[in-house]
């Protein structure tokens, strides 16, 4: 996937910096932090003009020289001094409800949102200098920037997603085609975003056809069309969602990634963008990611107290690698977090190595992945090594050097905590042997497993009784004289946006890793020779953990069908079936 061009690069593509400067400005950023271009400005090895026009070159937005350029009265009196003084930002020309902007610092999307709430307009940003804004400035308005007191007007209300609330938590598709035909497209990118955090939302997807475009939500781990908007709606929603993420705005045949921060009623939202360029336009999904929400413990996790003593135990073990498996959006960096969490006390060295973080958590030292500077996932962890660390914590496991060296780390007599894409918790063991992992490695240092499911809760304000259809009651081998007052679902209410899904819910299966299972694994046996073992030793299927939870009137069969494998359910249900499920769970 094309990303943008760091800024590193294009520098020294166009000789306005050389290798050397580059290499000594990367180790001073390494050690105090900031960004490269001013620490490259620092040095005396490059002009504000060329760190700006480079900027401009990787954002694919136009360069203004101030001098050059004569700005409009009736532009400058839009916003007060005090506003323009303390953000730095020039107005410079205004086309239509379009108001170009001169800034030091185009990705100041808090600015940008402050200016358009005051405007009513669409900001589109022109790079220029610093020195260059504080020169205009200072010429405009005679008292220099250094004399100025600070602003004593109120700031502007919070940004980007300022707007009424409704008591309709979807967006309408009038009121958007409506705003889109008035070309309010920032009120519109704004309710869009708006609705989607309000309504818990893991995901939007704006998504192109030949005669309309859709916006969907993904809610509970399933895609919700939220609104059909006409086409010609489209190119303007995408270029304003790009804007805001930092995305080349001018470049729609390939793909991209982008990131923003914005605030909502005091919440930090994280706003991950990506596009693909499709048959009829381009595609983006934008994930989000509230960096305000809590921290959820092991007991906020859904474990059935069969389960969650049985993780308990793995994770007091001194040493060993525990794995969370399943597919993506399946709850394994909740589990994981929580799992350190329950770790840590003052005593023990925590570290994580992540792609990204996405929980902050007090006391544990997390280390973010940079590719660009060398710091991968093997090289991290061979970093963290030195580090003295008692729990290593490793996002994912993607290579098989990366796994090499946590399964080491293991013997070294340190616990290691990782995920990995498996569709059960035997399967993980597969797939480390299947990438080249020696089999004595993954027996001496694999402690266990706990796979994962997410499933929609059925919504409690509005079960009713319900026979499932021929098809479900087969898929899991269940007979058709089952008693009609089996199963329960949600037939849908106001409470849940008439789904009869509210929330979600979890399954798991917790695998230990015995003598029994270490001598399959040496011999390289079959993964369902491995799975018998894994049975006798106690482990819970998610089938069986999921059709207790169907029992227990909290989820359905449609639903667990959704989520697991075919060939995660087992033979024929013998009479009886549902109290051994009961049973098994509750003792």
């Amino acid at each position: 996937m094309a990303k943008r061009q760091k800024i590193g690069y294009i520098l020294l593509a166009a000789g306005l910096v050389d290798r050397k400067q580059m290499e000594n400005a990367l180790r001073r950023q390494a050690v105090s932090g900031g960004r490269l271009g001013d620490i490259l400005i620092e040095m005396g090895a490059l002009s504000e003009e060329n760190l700006a026009r480079a900027l401009s070159k990787q954002l694919g937005l136009p360069f203004v020289d101030l001098e050059k350029t004569s700005v409009p009265e009736d532009l400058m009196g839009l916003l007060s001094a005090n506003f323009l003084l303390k953000h730095r930002v020039i107005p410079i020309k205004r086309e239509g409800n379009i108001i170009k902007v001169a800034m030091a610092n185009p990705l100041d999307h808090s600015t940008i949102n402050d200016v358009e709430f005051i405007t009513g307009g669409s900001v589109q940003p022109m790079v220029t200098t610093p020195s260059a804004v504080e020169t205009f400035l200072k010429s405009r308005f005679l008292k220099t920037i250094d004399e100025q007191e600070p602003p004593k007007e109120n700031p502007p209300a919070e940004p980007p997603v300022e707007m009424t609330e409704e008591k309709d938590t979807d967006v309408t598709t009038r009121r958007i085609k409506n705003a889109a035909e008035a070309q309010s497209v920032v009120k519109t990118v704004n309710k869009i975003l708006f609705d989607a955090i309000k309504a818990g939302a893991a995901n939007i997807h704006i998504e192109p056809k030949q005669k309309d475009m859709f916006v969907r939500y993904r809610i509970d781990g399933v895609l919700r069309n939220t609104a059909t908007l006409p086409a010609q709606a489209h190119p303007v929603i995408i270029s304003r969602l790009k804007m805001i993420a930092g995305m080349n705005v001018s470049a729609s045949s390939c793909s991209q990634e982008g990131r923003a921060e914005i605030k909502l009623g005091g919440r930090e939202i994280e706003l991950l963008t990506s596009t693909v360029p499709t048959l009829y336009g381009e595609k983006m999904v934008i994930k989000i990611r509230d960096n305000n929400r809590k921290l959820r413990s092991l007991e906020d996790l859904d474990m059935i107290s069969r389960n969650f003593d049985r993780y308990r135990l793995l994770l007091s073990r001194p040493h060993g690698v525990i794995l969370a498996a399943g597919p993506s959006r399946s709850g394994k960096s909740a589990t994981l977090y929580a799992s350190l969490a329950s770790i840590y006390s003052e005593a023990v060295n925590v570290i994580t190595l992540e792609e990204s973080v996405k929980y902050r958590i007090p006391g544990i030292n997390q280390v973010q992945v940079n590719e660009e500077s060398g710091l991968g996932f093997a090289a991290g962890l061979s970093a963290i090594l030195r580090q003295d660390p008692d729990v290593i914590m490793v996002g994912k496991l993607r290579d098989r050097e990366t796994a090499e060296i946590a399964c080491l780390s293991s013997l070294r007599g340190q616990r290691v905590l990782s995920a990995v894409y498996a569709r059960n918790a035997v399967s993980a063991i597969t797939w480390l042997m299947n990438i080249d992992i020696k089999p004595y490695l993954v027996a001496s240092a694999l402690t266990g497993v706990i796979a994962k499911r997410l499933l929609r809760r059925s919504c409690q304000h509005c079960l009713e009784n319900y026979v499932p259809d021929r098809g479900v009651m087969t898929a899991f081998n269940i007979g058709e004289s089952e008693p009609a007052d089996r199963f329960y679902r949600g037939k849908g209410c106001q409470n849940c946006g008439s789904s009869g899904y509210s929330g979600q819910i979890a399954i798991y299966e917790i695998l230990t890793v015995d003598d029994t299972l270490r001598e399959l694994i040496l011999r390289r046996a079959p993964e369902r020779e491995m799975w018998i073992a894994a049975r006798k030793a106690g482990m819970a299927t998610l089938e069986e953990n999921g059709l207790y939870l169907a029992l227990k009137k909290l989820t359905t069969l449609e639903e667990l069908l959704r989520v697991i494998s075919a060939d995660d359910i087992t033979s024929k249900k013998k009479e009886n079936w549902d109290e051994k499920i009961i049973t098994m769970f509750e003792g």
